[in-house]
């Protein structure tokens, strides 16, 4: 997750930490929904399958460089507006030298 508020302001949170930090749900107060909650997690799954496919393939063809990705929640300080989601990718480079 990306929080501006916090240090460092991008962290890798578990979910139940990440639900304490930041309720959801659908009350007065709650910046993001169950509903945003099951779409990050479909899409986090989606994500790492391909990120695991990726690094066998970079493991078995040197010059391969595939795609990986995770999902970044994005905290809006405003308490009157939601907390956002967007997934971010990269590219697995080989190993120079064989040092990882």
């Amino acid at each position: 997750m990306w929080d501006r508020q916090r240090q460092p302001a991008i962290q890798a949170v578990p979910f139940l930490e990440l639900l304490s930090r930041y309720p959801c749900g659908e009350e007065v107060g709650t910046q993001w929904c169950g509903q945003d909650l099951v779409e990050i997690l479909q899409e986090k799954h989606e994500l790492l399958r391909r990120s695991l496919v990726a690094q066998k393939i970079a493991a078995e063809r040197e010059e391969a460089q595939p795609a990986c990705g995770t999902v970044v929640l994005t905290i809006n300080p405003d308490p009157d507006l939601p907390h956002s989601w967007a997934v971010v990718q990269a590219c697995i480079t080989p190993r120079q030298g064989g040092q990882p």
